[in-house]
């Protein structure tokens, strides 16, 4: 387990890192961490938007952060980004939104309050609250269905 000295020490070199004016920056942890340490900088740095990299084999692997990714290195971050989906649109759907793009009118950046529901009307078929038919009961009253 990590101690808050080795917290608090990580999260000062990360964030010396992170506003650091060389884009070409980096700093390589000691190889006496263990894996849980080096876990906790790859997490931490991710967070501050840094790159890490392992190097080594057993008890001489250790963490390098870079703020930006080595020459010829993809960045983590870039990875994570998720399934993009095949958006492609079959020629009768790319057909259909011509059409449909064509016979709409040109975009003038105002909505056209015509076309909405006036919310009064929604607002006026809303379920009604309550209200007590009473005052709001003292301390030590005794309530029943009492509903503010």
């Amino acid at each position: 387990m990590t101690t808050e000295s080795f917290r608090k020490d990580v999260g000062k070199k990360l964030a010396d890192l992170q506003q650091n004016e060389d884009e070409g920056a980096f700093i390589e942890f000691p190889k006496d961490y263990t894996s849980s340490d080096r876990k906790y900088v790859h997490k931490i740095a991710e967070s501050f938007r840094l790159h890490t990299m392992s190097n080594g084999v057993g008890e001489g692997r250790f963490i390098t952060v870079y703020k930006n990714p080595p020459e010829g290195q993809e960045s983590k971050l870039e990875k994570k980004s998720g399934f993009t989906p095949d958006m492609t649109l079959s020629p009768g759907v790319a057909g259909k939104l011509r059409q449909v793009a064509a016979s709409a009118p040109p975009a003038t950046g105002k909505i056209l309050l015509a076309n909405i529901r006036p919310l009064s009307r929604v607002l006026a078929s809303a379920p009604k609250r309550k209200q007590a038919a009473s005052a709001a009961p003292a301390a030590g009253d005794a309530v029943e269905g009492y509903w503010p």
